[in-house]
This record gives C-alpha cells, sequence and structure tokens, in this order.
C-alpha cells in the first residue's frame, strides 16, 4: 500500500541516517539512488548533496528550522517486491514522479534525491525523498509541505505509475477510496477551497488525544510555572502552537492578557488544553502556583501518572524509565556493530506516541552530538570530533530500530483498521432485511 509519511529536518541528521548502516544483515542500506542535481551518475555525486543545501541556506535571511523535507513513500508485496530488480527500478521511479509533481504543482525549482530501500523487517520496498527547502536564494517553500497534500499526490502518481507498468492498483484504490471517504469529514481546508482529510486512522487520532491529555495532567500535578509546563510539552514531542505577537510561550495576547487555552498538536492531531483538562489557562496558573509551594517528594505527580494511549495502558513514569535503561544500554553495550545492536530490544514498545516520542528523545541528543563536533572542527580539534563519530554511530543504530519498530506499529495499525472497515462493509451489505 503505497503510504506517504512527510517531515523536515537538518541535512546532517537525515543524511547520517539515510547513508548510516543497513538495518538488515547482508542487505544494502540503499538499492537505488536518484539525484536530480546529477542524474547520470547519481552513486559518486550524492555526497555533494548536502554541500548544495549548505550553499542554498548560506543566502537565507534569519534562522530556517528545516534545511530539507523529507517524504516516506512506501509499497506493499502486491505492489512491488523487494527481490525483483526491475520493482526496484519503479518504485525508485515513483519517488522521481512524486517530488516533480509536488515541485510542478508548487511553481518551484529544487533539488532532490530519492533513496530506495528495504532493509527494514519486512522486506517492504520504500523511498526516501529529500527536498531542498532554500532555493539559491535562501528563500524557503512556501508554508512547507503539507502531508495531506502530498497523500494526494502520492495517490495520482502511484495509481498512474503502477498502471503503466502492469502492476497491482486494487491496494491503492482501496487506500484512496477511504481517504476521499474521509475527506468529507476533515476541518482542515486547503487554500483551493478543498478539503483533505485525515488520512491518519481514528485509532491514531483518539490514542494521539489520550497521550496529549495524560501528558498535560501529569504536567498540571509536576511542573511550577508555565515555562515548566511548556517544555515538559514540549520533551514530549508535543507542539505549542502560538503566533509570533504572542508572548509568554502562548499563554498571554499581543496585549498582555491571559488567554483562555493553548493550542497543542502531536502527529497531526490538535487540540485544546481547556478541552483536555476542563480547565482555562487562569485555573492552570493557580494549579502551578501551588505546586511551587508544595516541596517535590510531596507532589502527586510525580512520575506516577496513567497514560492510556488506547491500545495499551503505559505511564509517563515508565516511559522515562525506558528512555533511561536504554540510553544507560547503549552507553554499556557496544552497539556500533551488529553484535552489540542486538543486545537492544525496543519490541515492549506497544504504542506509535511512545516510540516517536523516543525517537523525538534520541535525535535531540544526536542534534547535541552533531552541534559539538561543529564546534570542534571549527576549532581545529579534528581527533576530538572524529571521536564522537562512535557516539553517532550509537545513536544512529538507537534511531534506526526505533524507525523499524514504528514501521512494524504502522503497519499492524493499517492491517487493524482495513479489517474494521471490511467488517463495517459486510456487515451493511449483508445485514438482514427488516
Amino acid at each position: 500500500m503505497a503510504t506517504t509519511d512527510v517531515s523536515g529536518g537538518r541535512i546532517d541528521t537525515v543524511w547520517a541516517y539515510l547513508t548510516g548502516p543497513s538495518h538488515a544483515s547482508g542487505m544494502p542500506r540503499n538499492l537505488k539512488i536518484f539525484n536530480s542535481a546529477n542524474p547520470s551518475d547519481p552513486f559518486n555525486s550524492i555526497e555533494s548533496f548536502p554541500y548544495l543545501v549548505r550553499e542554498a541556506k548560506r543566502f537565507a535571511s534569519g534562522s530556517m528550522k528545516n534545511d530539507v523535507y523529507t517524504i516516506r513513500q512506501s509499497f506493499d508485496d502486491s505492489e512491488l517486491k523487494y527481490d525483483n530488480p526491475l520493482d526496484v527500478d519503479i518504485a525508485n521511479e515513483l519517488g522521481r514522479d512524486l517530488a516533480e509533481e509536488f515541485l510542478k504543482k508548487r511553481g518551484i525549482q529544487r533539488e532532490y534525491c530519492v533513496f530506495t530501500q528495504a532493509d527494514g523487517k519486512s522486506h517492504h520496498l520504500h523511498n526516501h525523498i529529500v527536498i531542498i527547502n532554500p532555493d539559491y536564494y535562501g528563500r524557503a517553500i512556501s508554508k512547507g509541505m503539507s502531508f495531506h497534500e502530498i497523500a494526494d499526490i502520492n495517490d495520482e502518481v502511484v495509481i498512474a505509475g503502477l498502471k503503466a507498468n502492469g502492476r497491482d492498483i486494487a491496494v491503492q484504490q482501496e487506500l484512496r477510496a477511504k481517504k476521499q471517504a474521509d475527506d468529507g469529514r476533515s476541518i482542515a481546508n486547503a487554500t483551493d477551497n478543498r478539503k483533505y482529510g485525515h488520512y491518519h486512522t481514528d485509532s491514531d487520532s483518539a490514542e494521539n488525544r489520550q497521550y496529549m491529555t495524560n501528558v498535560l495532567q501529569h504536567a498540571l500535578k509536576s511542573a511550577t510555572s508555565r515555562a515548566e509546563f511548556n517544555r515538559y510539552l514540549i520533551q514530549r514531542n508535543i507542539k505549542i502552537n502560538r503566533q509570533s505577537s504572542e508572548n509568554d510561550g502562548g499563554w498571554l495576547r499581543k496585549n498582555g492578557e491571559l488567554k483562555d487555552s493553548l493550542s497543542i498538536e502531536f502527529d497531526h492531531t490538535h487540540m485544546k488544553t481547556k478541552t483536555a483538562l476542563n480547565m482555562t489557562l487562569a485555573d492552570i496558573d493557580k494549579q502551578l502556583a501551588e505546586n511551587a509551594k508544595t516541596p517535590d517528594n510531596e507532589r502527586t505527580g510525580s512520575g506516577s501518572t496513567s497514560v492510556n494511549t488506547g491500545l495499551v495502558s503505559k505511564s509517563v513514569g515508565n516511559h522515562h524509565d525506558k528512555m533511561k535503561k536504554a540510553k544507560s544500554e547503549m552507553s554499556a553495550a557496544k552497539v556500533d556493530d551488529e553484535a552489540g545492536a542486538s543486545k537492544l530490544d525496543f519490541s515492549n514498545l506497544e504504542s506509535l506516541p511512545e516510540v516517536r516520542s523516543l525517537i523525538a528523545y534520541y535525535e535531540a541528543e544526536r542534534e547535541k552530538i552533531l552541534a559539538r563536533q561543529a564546534r570542534l572542527r571549527n576549532a581545529n580539534r579534528n581527533s576530538e570530533a572524529d571521536a564522537l563519530n562512535v557516539e553517532l554511530d550509537r545513536y544512529n543504530i538507537l534511531i534506526n530500530m526505533l524507525e523499524g519498530q514504528k514501521a512494524e506499529l504502522k503497519s499492524k495499525s493499517k492491517v487493524i483498521s482495513t479489517a474494521i472497515e471490511r467488517a463495517k462493509l459486510n456487515k451493511k451489505y449483508n445485514a438482514p432485511e427488516s
């Protein structure tokens, strides 16, 4: 099932992941690479791609959060098989078609590259499409890249491409039909007045809301200030949406008055703090002030709040214990080789929010090392900078393993969702007449 995910990031982090060690022993990390900057010789020229990104970014005014945007485009075995060289070529071509169609629809020019891989646990063919954010004048892609926009374009190019190559399109047609049905329930409108549906399953949305609610409850019991409350959410990969004119972390309006609620987001699911906690920001402020008067060891929220993800019952405290345990194991074990990596096991993580949060944690830790390495190189302390590569390799392996667990959980979620939809259809059309 040709599905997509969209994310943004720093080129160093993205590049370390895409060109890092293979996830599967005996299988190459990349089966095929396309580089739009040098299509005739992509393998030998691919290392120059990060240089293009940095050159374009030099002309950007101010800070730019995302150096590149990455699209992950996945295929089902019924569509394309990893051990068929022709299917690998078709997959890579579909990745290029998706990038080209996006750039054409936006009326912009950007260099991009496509990494075709199949080294995950399921060996499903998938593409990582990396598109440079700034153009040669340093201007970013206007309004970034929308997941729903990319999903629509993906439906078009994949169905057309599979059909042209004589491949099965039944799965893709089923996915598109479900998405079109979801479009009618969407509350998000694009600039051209068409509606983009909630491409995630309803169970994902409910799971994300429950995750945010429980993190908010724990923050309410443990934080002692607005800044600490916000920091607690951000550390757990929950975004606080606010305008640049708003003050005090989004709590105050431009005129200095306290707002009624914070708008938060996790994995494309939006929520209001007032809805989740049934409290205004004024009520939350009072609770934070009370927390500040209470000694740490007497607060009830210290690592014990239950987090029901909708699939399994976890706790925020247990989540942090797992992060500490994984980091401790990473330090104790030699995980820069296959034998060491096999000692670490993330299969006990059974919910997508938990896995995504842990990935975000390790990516942040890796960013700190990359920044430290850059400072050392600028100071011509190259031997010390090179010594950090071992630690970077360890984080890359951890993130790769978590990405594999995330893909596994998402596959299970899609199977469950498809089974539920089919059961609903069977019930609808096979129900006895009254």
